[in-house]
C-alpha cells in the first residue's frame, strides 16, 4: 500500500513537470505584452495640406486622400516618400473614426524567407525568441491598431496578421499573442478555395487580381484573402504558404460544413504521461488549453479525417465522422485523447517501417509502380473533371428552368453609367467593354448592371436574364455568393 502511494507521488511529481513543461516550451502558449503602453490618438495631419489622416502605427506607406502626397508614419514620425512607385497601401478613403475594440487574441505569422538565421536551427523556428526579442517589444512600446490580413515589418522581419477576433481592433495587456507559424514566398503549384464560383472563374479572377496587385500575392493556408471585395478562405495550399502564378492550379470547393465535434487522438509526445486516469485529465487539459485551443484561435481551419496534424511537439491524427469539415473556434468541441507509450511505440514503428519498405523497393520497380500511380490519378482526375462538367451543367439548366430572382434581389444590384473615359481606358479587353449577353459593345452613358461577382452587363440584358436564372451568366455565381462567408465570419465573431 505504501508503495502504492509512493508511486503515485512520484507520478504526481512527474505531470508537474510536464505540465511546466507545456508552459514554458509549447510554441503556441500566448503571450501578453509587458510595460506601460503609451495611449495614442489614431490620426495625424498630412504635412502638406494638414488633412487628419488615419496612423495605424504600423510604418506602411500610405497616401493622403485629399493631396495624394505618399507618405509613411512609423511611431508618430511621417516620413515623405519622393517616389510614388512604392505606394504599398492603395486604399485612400478617409478614415476618422479612431473609436476601436480591443483584441482578444491575435495570431501572426513570420516570414521565413526573411527571418534571421540564427533563429532557425535544423530547419526549426525558434519562435520563444522571435515573440520575446521582437513583437512583445514592439508592441510594448504604444497600443497599435491590427487587422486580418495585413503586412507589416519590425526591422528586418516581416509579419502577417492570419487571425484574431475580432479582426481589427487595438493590442493591449490582456491580448492574447501567438506566433507559431511561418509563411515562404516561392510559388505554390495547387490550392483549394472556400467559392461558390467555378474553379475556371475563380482560377481566372484570382491570377488576374494578382497580376494587377503582385504585392498582396500572397496566401496561407486557413487564412482569408480579399479578391475584389470577395472574402475568401484558404482550405489547402501546397506548403502551406506561397505565392501564386500563371502556373499554379487553383481549385473552388462549393460546400465545406462547420464541424460541431473533432477528436484529436496525441500519436506523438515529447514526454511519457501519467497512466493515472485523474492524472491524465490534468494532461489533457493543459494540452488542450497550451497547445490545442491556441492552434484554432482566431482561424477558420480546414481538417480532413485521417489527417495528422504537427502541433509544437506533438502530433495529433484527426477522428470524425465527416470526411472534412471547418473547424470554427468557440464553436467545435474538440476532445483528446492520450494513447499509452507503448501504442505510440507501435505507431512509431510501423511508421518506421512503411517508410523503410518504400527505400527498399527496387528502383526500377519503384519507378513502375510511380507510372502506374501516376496514370491512375490521371485517369481518375479526368472522370472527375466529367463528373464535375455533367453536374455543373445540369445545375445550370435545373437553375434556368426552376429558379428567378426576385424584382426586390435585382432592384438591390447596383447600377452605373458607361462613359467614354472607361472605353478608351479598357478598348483592348472585350470582356470589360462588351455585354456578354448580348454581345454588343458598350456605348457612352448606356445604364450596366453589376453582380455580387463584380461582372456587368447591359440593365435589360442582365433584368431579362435574372427573371429566369439567380446565377451569373458568365460564372454561375449566385446573386447571394457571399452569404456563406458572411456566415463564417459571423460564427467566428460570436
Amino acid at each position: 500500500m505504501g508503495q502504492a502511494q509512493t508511486q503515485q507521488q512520484q507520478d504526481i511529481v512527474r505531470v508537474n513537470e510536464h505540465l511546466n513543461y507545456l508552459q514554458k516550451t509549447a510554441t503556441t502558449a500566448a503571450h501578453h505584452v509587458y510595460g506601460n503602453q503609451e495611449e495614442v490618438q489614431f490620426l495625424v495631419k498630412c504635412p502638406k495640406c494638414n488633412s487628419q489622416q488615419f496612423d495605424d502605427q504600423l510604418g506602411r506607406i500610405t497616401n493622403c486622400f485629399q493631396c495624394k502626397l505618399v507618405f509613411s508614419v512609423n511611431d508618430g514620425q511621417i516620413q515623405i516618400k519622393q517616389d510614388s512607385t512604392q505606394l504599398e497601401d492603395k486604399r485612400t478613403s478617409q478614415m476618422i473614426e479612431t473609436q476601436f475594440p480591443y483584441l482578444e487574441n491575435v495570431t501572426f505569422y513570420v516570414n521565413k524567407t526573411k527571418l534571421d538565421p540564427a533563429l532557425i536551427k535544423d530547419n526549426v523556428i525558434d519562435f520563444q525568441r522571435l515573440i520575446n526579442n521582437v513583437l512583445l517589444p514592439y508592441f510594448s512600446v504604444r497600443q497599435r491598431v491590427l487587422e486580418s490580413g495585413i503586412k507589416f515589418s519590425i526591422g528586418a522581419f516581416e509579419f502577417r496578421v492570419v487571425g484574431g477576433f475580432p479582426a481589427k481592433g487595438i493590442i493591449i495587456k490582456q491580448t492574447q499573442i501567438y506566433c507559431y507559424g511561418y509563411y515562404i514566398q516561392e510559388t505554390t503549384r495547387r490550392v483549394k478555395i472556400l467559392s461558390r464560383m467555378s474553379s475556371q472563374y475563380l482560377d481566372s479572377e484570382i491570377k488576374s487580381y494578382f497580376t494587377v496587385n503582385p504585392k498582396e500575392n500572397q496566401i496561407i493556408q486557413d487564412s482569408t484573402i480579399r479578391i475584389n471585395s470577395q472574402k475568401l478562405l484558404i482550405l489547402q495550399c501546397e506548403n502551406a504558404s506561397g505565392k501564386i502564378d500563371r502556373n499554379s492550379i487553383i481549385e473552388s470547393i462549393p460546400n465545406v460544413q462547420n464541424l460541431r465535434d473533432v477528436k484529436l487522438s496525441c500519436i506523438k509526445c515529447p514526454v511519457q504521461f501519467s497512466t493515472y486516469q485523474s492524472q491524465k485529465d490534468r494532461i489533457k487539459d493543459a494540452i488542450r488549453r497550451a497547445i490545442i485551443i491556441p492552434y484554432f484561435s482566431g482561424l477558420t481551419r480546414y481538417i480532413e479525417k485521417g489527417q495528422i496534424l504537427r502541433i509544437s511537439d506533438f502530433e495529433f491524427q484527426v477522428h470524425m465522422i465527416e470526411d472534412h469539415g471547418l473547424v470554427v473556434p468557440n464553436q467545435t468541441q474538440i476532445d483528446i485523447d492520450i494513447i499509452s507509450p507503448m501504442q505510440q511505440q507501435r505507431i512509431q514503428q510501423y511508421r518506421q517501417n512503411d517508410q523503410l519498405m518504400v527505400s527498399n523497393l527496387v528502383p526500377n520497380r519503384r519507378s513502375e509502380l510511380h507510372r502506374q500511380h501516376a496514370q491512375q490519378i490521371e485517369a481518375l482526375h479526368r472522370l472527375l473533371n466529367t463528373f464535375i462538367l455533367l453536374n455543373e451543367n445540369q445545375q445550370l439548366l435545373l437553375s434556368l428552368r426552376n429558379n428567378r430572382t426576385s424584382e426586390e434581389q435585382i432592384n438591390q444590384l447596383p447600377v452605373r453609367q458607361i462613359s467614354m473615359e472607361f472605353i478608351n481606358q479598357h478598348q483592348n479587353d472585350d470582356n470589360l467593354i462588351k455585354c456578354m449577353i448580348c454581345l454588343e459593345d458598350y456605348q457612352e452613358n448606356q445604364i450596366v448592371r453589376t453582380m455580387p461577382c463584380w461582372h456587368y452587363f447591359h440593365q435589360d440584358c442582365i433584368d431579362k436574364w435574372l427573371h429566369k436564372s439567380t446565377q451569373c451568366p458568365i460564372c454561375k455565381t449566385e446573386v447571394d455568393i457571399d452569404l456563406q462567408m458572411e456566415e463564417i465570419s459571423m460564427q467566428m465573431q460570436q
